[in-house]
Formats: C-alpha cells, sequence, structure tokens
C-alpha cells in the first residue's frame, strides 16, 4: 500500500514539475505571496516532522509539495528564506547557481524515505529538478561504483556542500545522513553535476587502495556517532575510522564503530586522495558531531 502511495507522489510531482516553466509576471520579488504562503507551509512541515504516526506525516507531504511548487513560481523564490520550514535543509550551491531543498520522512519502523529538489537561478520562471529516492532498489555492494540520476538518486539527507572542478567539469560535493534503519545509519560524500542540462550523482574521483570510487559510503552501528565534515582552510573531507567491534563482526559495517581514528580525503586538482590518521599530517578541528 505505501509503494502505490509514493508511486503516486512521485507522478504528481513530476506533473507539478512540468508545469513549473511558466514565465514570471513580474521581476521584482513578491515578498507579499511569499511570506503568505510561507505561513501556510509552516505548520504543515511541522507536521511532516512531528507527526504522531506515519500516516498523519504522509498525509502532511501530500498537502504539502503542491503548495511549495505553486509557492516557487512566485517572483523571486530562489532568494527567499524559508527560515520558518524547520524541517527542511536549504543549501546554496557556492556558485549561486541553484540552491537544493531537502528533507526527511519517517516511518514508524525506524526507516526513511528522502525528498529534494533542485531550484536553478535561472531568469525566466520557476525551473525545478525534483529527486526521487531510489535507495531501497540499490544493493550497497554497488553504491559506490555507480552514477544515478535524478529518477535514481540515493536519498539521504544533505547538510554540506561546496565545489570543485576537474577536467573543465564543475563538480559540487554533498556530505549527508542516511538513517537507513533501526540497526545501522550511513553518511555519503556524494559527487553531483550538471550535463546537458541534466543532474547526475557519482563520478569516478575517489581513489583509495588502488580503487576508484564514485561516491563514499559509510555504514556504522546506529547507536554510534560518526563524524563527517569538510574542512576548507585545509581542502580535507574528515571522517571517523570505523572498525569492528570485535574480530567475530569484520565485514559486518552494520556494527562498525569509530575507534578515535580519523581517514580523509585530500583534494589535490580536482581527485579525492584518500590517508589515514589525519591528525599526523594535519592541524584540524573535529569538535562537530556532523
Amino acid at each position: 500500500m505505501l509503494r502505490k502511495y509514493f508511486i503516486l507522489l512521485f507522478i504528481s510531482f513530476t506533473m507539478m514539475n512540468a508545469g513549473a516553466q511558466q514565465k514570471s509576471k513580474t521581476v521584482e520579488t513578491d515578498i507579499d505571496s511569499l511570506k503568505k504562503y510561507e505561513l501556510v507551509l509552516q505548520p504543515i512541515g511541522d507536521s511532516i516532522r512531528d507527526g504522531s504516526n506515519e500516516f498523519v506525516r504522509m498525509d502532511a507531504l501530500t498537502d504539502f509539495i503542491p503548495i511549495f511548487v505553486k509557492t516557487l513560481k512566485f517572483a523571486g523564490s530562489f532568494s527567499y528564506p524559508f527560515d520558518s520550514l524547520r524541517f527542511m535543509f536549504r543549501l546554496k550551491a557556492p556558485d549561486n547557481s541553484f540552491r537544493m531543498f531537502n528533507w526527511i520522512l519517517k516511518f514508524d519502523d525506524a526507516t526513511y524515505r528522502y525528498y529534494a529538489a533542485i531550484q536553478l537561478n535561472q531568469p525566466g520562471g520557476l525551473k525545478l529538478i525534483p529527486l526521487y529516492d531510489n535507495s531501497s532498489h540499490i544493493e550497497f555492494d554497488v553504491l559506490e561504483d555507480t552514477v544515478l540520476t535524478n529518477e535514481s538518486w540515493y536519498g539521504v539527507q544533505y547538510y554540506d556542500i561546496f565545489q570543485t572542478k576537474y577536467k573543465s567539469q564543475k563538480y559540487y560535493i554533498l556530505l549527508g545522513w542516511d538513517g537507513n534503519n533501526a540497526v545501522s545509519h550511513k553518511k555519503v560524500i556524494e559527487i553531483m553535476y550538471f550535463k546537458e542540462g541534466k543532474v547526475f550523482f557519482g563520478a569516478p574521483l575517489f581513489k583509495e587502495d588502488k580503487k576508484i570510487k564514485y561516491r563514499k559510503v559509510l555504514q556504522y552501528n546506529a547507536n554510534a556517532i560518526v563524524t563527517l565534515k569538510f574542512h576548507p582552510e585545509k581542502n580535507l573531507i574528515v571522517f571517523d575510522h570505523l572498525v569492528p567491534p570485535s574480530p567475530a563482526n569484520e565485514g559486518k559495517q552494520w556494527t562498525y564503530i569509530p575507534d578515535g581514528d580519523y581517514d580523509y580525503y585530500k583534494i589535490k586538482r580536482g581527485k579525492f586522495i584518500f590517508g589515514n590518521n589525519v591528525f599526523g599530517k594535519y592541524t584540524i578541528i573535529t569538535n562537530n558531531p556532523q
């Protein structure tokens, strides 16, 4: 039943996006309309996050999406902050070319579904690219070796964004969290880029132990706290070194926990070069829990 519900929601979101390419009637920001609709969206968004059960949260999501898309059609919406929508992360590209809205729908069995949409900073009306969570159909064994699109996106909650360039291609690096299930969580380093008007996720830029990866995924025990953070002053992505709690758990990544050391990727000319023991080579601060 839930699968059928999300297929209908997928179609609804697609149809709304198809109709979102309309021309703006004015060039000035329609601040009054944006504020008015934000007041309508705020309690619905709070219900998506805090609804008493999954059906209340799903109903709120069904109400939220069409109103939110309509709101984004008002002139000046790209620069409008939507600060009262506390359930939603809003990440803006460092070059101001787009911003991403990203949020979570939590189910009662401690699993999640992720939603996101990319709003392009272009004249001539709203240009919106919805992302569709396909993570339940992507095997973990191939996740780090796969290029995905907006229709096959591996859904996560992104909390940081920065950019780099490799061979004249601009890449946006996203750091995210995946609640996965009651047993394990994941942290993800994702690469996003645009090509021929389409958005793609994953690129062969991660070099680790003579292997090339398209993204980095850290799976760990749900009770553990794992850090994944970008340090721009050193051009480093730093994260906890994960180990099994005992030799018997070797290879069972859902049991892994931090051991106090930190691994890292050093970004050099657009490539991500893996290293161990970041404190042995760099002076950084790691007190941020993300």
